[in-house]
């Protein structure tokens, strides 16, 4: 087989610069160190080739030697078939010839070949521009075999083998610190205290009674197994050992850290002749480690990447005569050394998904993307802490991501550890979005509510309350409650609901001046607002009278209102809050705790558990105006405490580049998508502008209406009392009811194949027929009922648009086509359109 750099990972970095294309240099070519191609080797029962060979320049370090020949060699030959050889003259040193190969095959000695290949002559050494082969083709290299079991030559193979007595003895190598006085490489005018990296061998006899200062030694030097020539020593006598260190010198022009070195000892006869076989140490790994080179990290999850250096980091001190117990502080202030983190696949396909956010895969610490090492503490393991973010969707399989860590260019005073990397590092996302995927809170009118975990309770109260709140993030929401009828004791509606992020706030405000019971002649609110000017906070995506307004974890908030005439009001149907991850354990509210367990849904302020409907809805009103969220209200910048992340997007190996691309100081592991609709939405923003992503904007607010109409709101007296149990009345009984509601829902197109498709909502269709029923209990009328069917469709939407798998194409042979949730949506209409056409996409045709 043939020996490529890539077959260890280490070697895929072994040089400093790749711009100079010399095939001459050793990152231009890669090394075959394959006996088998030797002309005096005859292939076996399998045949060797060179069919799946990478086409490129290759120079070959075997002992049989470093050229193809140049006369044909016989049949069944180099380990293959058909050996192919060189029907013609080597180039001169430093020229680049096209050279005509043959193969030997059938009754020919010189088959023509497919191609002519490349040869350059480079000095010491010739390396070749080779090509793939047919089956059972392959290219000779020299011309000798192995020496025999217990002999051996310099090369180890022929000519020249002798008999040796073997000794054994072990090479280790170890890395350390070397002082030179005189210029700094980069600075070559400043003389300095140089201390810059060594690799020491250390020879160990296995035999106690062994005389080490009977023999002399060969020591030989390899980086990602080239040869150091220029470093390597011949006939070395054990009191100078010392002197065949290898220094940083010999390999700073030419490769980068991160590399392979190891050290090759011979020894020889001191008064003799005799010579014994060459040992060479384990590769030693000259950099920086990680504690895998691929990791697994689930959504909403963490993990921690071990970055250790395995080399000292070396400095410059200023002036020569620096006392040494000032080296520390020095070092520390001047030496320091990053190693930037970046995600070079999130540059170009980063996207928004379905959920609202981006589809990054991973987020880190906020540590400007960078771990730092000091030549202090150089060999002390950092954790690099790598999160799972959501993309608010269930995903088909695991998403990932490349973690890449290099040291950037321009050190000054250790430049031997610039532009140090190693292979880029696969994180593995595993999704975790199902576990919150079925879980949605909402009030619906009158109002009916229901907790994440799926606990369905009544709320026929008024006033504001906390619908959720998810302290770990600083967020809230909530809603405003006022009499459906004016004059009567009853029914409750959704009049206004707010969105907070910290010391933003979205506000649909639609609630009468005046709340209470008995409050006929108030004004009414109405109006839409925002206070802040960038899209960090949340999303609004507006369609008409609807709203979706994203959080950045993802968590969503959807709601809608109309017009009643019969009321002269405005409403608001429901509102309908999906989760996010980010919720899981973590939310409180009217909406209760997430967790997949519905007996501890009413949890209260305090984290305690209310044994009543009552007590748990009255914990949660708002009985203070300095808590509310409605009104002119003043919001102070609560996040000083959160945890800091950063996005590390970014490809660039410019210092300068890579600053201007990566994103930290967010306050969540996910990030919003950037819509037009919030950057644009009822509001102007005074400088700095939106592209610095300030929080301390001066806000001009606009709201629904030109001249808004916008109240202080007050309660009234009868505010706080609650209503009796409802009767049937006007001619309504359950059964009447239940026939009627669930008539209404089976009609409904778009819910039945939401049920058909979507296995997680099986049961929405008949809890809202549940909702349904009560509405007409507590109204006497129908008056809901579109509401109703209107609500248990944007539920499924929601839904729907977090199932991954739906995106795939119904087409059978797999091309493109509308895809399930296209199906879908084509039926998302209210009423399908009343017959004035087809539905597209929740969007019904003009009535002309």
């Amino acid at each position: 087989m043939f020996y490529r750099c890539w077959l260890t990972l280490w070697l895929l970095i072994a040089v400093v610069d790749c711009q100079d294309d010399d095939p001459c240099l050793v990152h231009n070519h890669e090394l075959l160190d394959d006996p088998w191609r030797s002309t005096a080797i005859s292939a076996g029962t399998v045949y060797e080739n060179d069919l799946l060979i990478s086409e490129g320049w290759y120079r070959s370090v075997s002992g049989a030697g470093g050229t193809i020949p140049q006369t044909a060699p016989e049949s069944a030959k180099c380990g293959t078939q058909n050996p192919v050889w060189m029907d013609d003259t080597l180039p001169a040193n430093g020229e680049t010839k096209s050279v005509k190969m043959c193969a030997v095959g059938g009754f020919s000695s010189c088959v023509p070949t497919w191609s002519t290949v490349r040869v350059k002559h480079c000095g010491s050494f010739y390396v070749y521009d080779l090509k793939r082969t047919p089956g059972n083709y392959g290219y000779c290299f020299g011309t000798e075999t192995k020496c025999p079991d217990g002999e051996t030559s310099e090369t180890g193979f022929t000519p020249g083998c002798i008999s040796f007595v073997d000794i054994p003895y072990t090479v280790t190598i170890t890395p350390g610190l070397e002082e030179r006085i005189g210029p700094v490489v980069t600075a070559p005018s400043a003389d300095a205290v140089n201390t810059e990296i060594k690799f020491e061998h250390n020879i160990t006899f296995n035999y106690e009674n062994a005389m080490a200062e009977q023999y002399l030694y060969d020591i030989n030097w390899y980086i990602n197994d080239n040869p150091l020539t220029n470093c390597s020593h011949a006939l070395v006598a054990y009191t100078n050992l010392s002197t065949t260190r290898l220094l940083e010198a010999c390999w700073r022009d030419t490769y980068k850290l991160n590399f392979l070195v190891r050290c090759e000892v011979r020894l020889r006869g001191l008064t003799d002749s005799s010579i014994g076989p060459s040992r060479s140490s384990e590769s030693f790994k000259a950099g920086f480690t990680t504690d895998q080179t691929s990791y697994t990290v689930a959504e909403g999850s963490s993990i921690d990447v071990l970055v250790t250096p395995t080399v000292p980091l070396g400095c410059a001190y200023f002036p020569t005569d620096l006392a040494a117990d000032e080296w520390h502080d020095y070092a520390e202030n001047n030496c320091r050394i990053e190693i930037r983190i970046q995600t070079p696949d999130q540059t170009d396909t980063v996207q928004c998904s379905s959920g609202g956010i981006s589809n990054e895969p991973v987020s880190f610490d906020n540590t400007n993307c960078g771990v730092r090492i000091s030549p202090n503490d150089w060999a002390i393991t950092k954790s690099l802490k790598v999160y799972g973010a959501s993309d608010n969707l269930v995903n088909v399989g695991s998403r990932s991501s490349y973690i890449r860590l290099e040291v950037l260019g321009g050190l000054v005073y250790h430049p031997a550890w610039n532009k140090a990397s190693m292979p880029d590092i696969l994180v593995a996302v595993e999704d975790a979005d199902s576990i919150v995927l079925t879980s949605q809170c909402y009030s619906h009118n009158d109002p009916h509510m229901r907790t994440f975990d799926g606990r369905r309770w009544e709320n026929q109260r008024l006033g504001e309350y906390v619908l959720y709140h998810n302290s770990q993030k600083l967020y809230w929401v909530h809603a405003m409650y006022q009499s459906c009828k004016t004059n009567h004791v009853g029914p409750t509606c959704n009049c206004g609901v707010a969105v907070r992020n910290n010391d933003a706030v979205f506000v649909a405000n639609f609630c009468d001046a005046t709340i209470g019971w008995f409050t006929s002649g108030t004004q009414s609110n109405r109006y839409v607002e925002q206070s802040f000017c960038d899209d960090t906070h949340m999303i609004i995506n507006k369609n008409g009278n609807s709203y979706t307004v994203t959080l950045p974890t993802g968590t969503q908030i959807s709601f809608s209102h109309y017009f009643s005439s019969g009321y002269d009001k405005i409403l608001i149907n429901g509102i309908l809050i999906k989760p996010s991850l980010a919720d899981w354990k973590t939310s409180s509210g009217l909406c209760g705790y997430l967790d997949g367990n519905q007996n501890n849904d009413f949890r209260t302020k305090n984290g305690g558990t209310a044994n009543n409907e009552e007590t748990f809805a009255l914990d949660w009103k708002i009985t203070q105006n300095s808590e509310s969220l409605f009104g002119n209200i003043n919001l102070t910048d609560a996040s000083l405490t959160l945890p800091r992340y950063c996005k590390c997007r970014s490809n660039s190996p410019l210092y300068s580049d890579f600053n201007n691309t990566i994103e930290c100081s967010i306050k969540t592991e996910t990030v919003l998508c950037s819509y037009t609709h919030t950057d644009s939405f009822f509001k102007t923003c005074d400088e700095p502008s939106r592209s610095e992503r300030s929080t301390s904007h001066h806000i001009q607010k606009r709201s629904l209406r030109d001249v808004p109409s916008k109240f202080k709101i007050v309660y009234a007296p009868d505010a706080d009392v609650v209503p009796e149990p409802p009767t049937w009345r006007n001619g309504w009984n359950e059964t009447l009811a239940e026939e009627t509601c669930r008539t209404f829902i089976q009609k409904q197109e778009f819910l039945k194949k939401c049920e058909e498709l979507l296995e997680a909502t099986a049961n929405d269709n008949d809890e809202g027929v549940q909702s349904c029923i009560s509405d007409i209990k507590l109204m006497g009328n129908t008056q809901f009922m579109q509401s109703t069917a209107d609500n248990l469709a944007r539920s499924c939407r929601m839904t729907a648009l977090k199932l991954e798998n739906l995106t795939q194409t119904t087409a059978a042979d797999g091309t493109a086509g509308q895809t399930v949730l296209d199906v879908l949506l084509n039926l998302d209409c209210r009423n399908n359109c009343s017959e004035n056409g087809i539905c597209q996409q929740v969007t019904c045709p003009k009535v002309k």
